[in-house]
């Protein structure tokens, strides 16, 4: 394990001095409090009750900031390309899943083994078709915003299909002046919230799930009282956290989850102060200017006074968004896939708001 660790360190130091002396790679605020939170699982090493699952931890989340940066050298042009591929990344876990019966309790998980996580990444290939379909119209999109939102609501995750509806209004409400003239953008707003009442209204397995939302549900109640276990916990570590896997280690040996289901309040518990707010600084940096920009262009809207807006960019708001809700109430982060994810579409928008900025001055 040592060879490990200082293996990995050696050669993510390495990468990231050559990076920047030879390639030039130009660093951003972004990069440093990423630096800062990947700083702050080491430091929970130190204080951890299970080290060997610490420092696991610390390797997985050391490797976001070289990941970062190899998406760096990309162009703007290449960047956006690869965002394009996400919904056909989405289409074939749903492939593989149903191909080979990649499900429980009438749950799709695909390879990822959890249904919601499958979902949080579902809806992120959705928007991103919905957005392709809206610039080019072209019938291969439409294709995968049909495939994606099946697989989608296979997974039966009555938490992302909401926040799916929430995010699609809010998109046709900021973009409003750039939207009213294209009629299939009614049509994608509308079809998310039939299906959740044709569900409602049909017996089926999801249909019940989603009735159980609005009444008697024993999974909330149970989440809150793990949210108020770590609170607790929380309490009387709050400066250095307990190390990963020292959640359940702490616990009796009767409790029966193994994660707490609330990202943030597990990054807490995980590394500590400087992790949590290392974290919220990350995501809150590019996500004021962002919000700033919409409350500009909705106040212009009351004025009718047009500003021109950038869908694309409006699209990775709302994903970020989705992505930061459902991290409220589940652990999609915990996945290095999805956290790249949202790593990825923050960064991008640093660096579009940064362009923005740099015209208005």
């Amino acid at each position: 394990m040592p060879y490990i660790v200082a293996g990995s360190l050696l050669g993510i130091s390495l990468f990231s001095i050559v990076s920047y002396y030879l390639i030039r790679i130009k660093l951003h605020l972004f990069h440093f409090l990423l630096l800062l939170w990947m700083t702050s699982y080491w430091v929970s090493v130190i204080f951890a009750l299970d080290r060997h699952s610490a420092v696991l931890e610390a390797l997985k989340i050391t490797f976001y900031l070289p990941m970062i940066m190899l998406f760096s050298l990309l162009t703007p042009v290449y960047r956006r390309r690869l965002f394009y591929q996400w919904p056909w990344l989405g289409a074939v876990f749903v492939l593989w899943g149903f191909l080979f019966g990649l499900m429980r309790d009438h749950r799709l998980e695909s390879t990822l083994e959890y249904a919601n996580a499958l979902a949080i990444l579902l809806l992120s290939s959705l928007m991103i078709s919905m957005y392709q379909w809206i610039r080019t119209k072209r019938w291969r999109d439409g294709l995968l915003i049909l495939w994606n939102g099946f697989g989608l609501y296979w997974t039966s995750s009555r938490g992302v299909w909401l926040i799916l509806c929430l995010l699609l209004v809010a998109w046709l409400i900021i973009d409003y002046s750039n939207l009213r003239k294209r009629k299939p953008v009614v049509l994608l707003t509308s079809l998310p919230v039939m299906i959740l009442a044709i569900s409602v209204l049909y017996q089926n397995w999801f249909g019940a799930r989603l009735r159980q939302s609005f009444t008697a549900n024993h999974e909330w109640s149970t989440r809150w009282s793990y949210w108020q276990d770590g609170w607790r916990m929380i309490q009387d570590n709050w400066l250095w956290g307990v190390g990963a896997d020292g959640w359940i280690s702490l616990q009796p040996d009767w409790y029966y989850v193994k994660y707490l289901h609330h990202f943030y309040l597990q990054t807490w518990i995980d590394a500590g102060l400087l992790a949590i707010l290392s974290f919220v600084a990350l995501i809150t940096i590019p996500l004021v200017h962002v919000l700033s920009g919409w409350w500009r262009r909705l106040r212009k809207q009351v004025e009718n006074k047009h500003e021109a807006s950038d869908l694309f960019n409006s699209c990775l708001s709302l994903i970020s968004l989705g992505f930061l809700m459902h991290a409220w109430m589940d652990l999609p982060l915990a996945y290095p896939l999805l956290m790249m994810m949202l790593l990825m579409c923050l960064y991008e928008l640093t660096l579009e708001n940064e362009v923005s900025w740099r015209k208005k001055k």
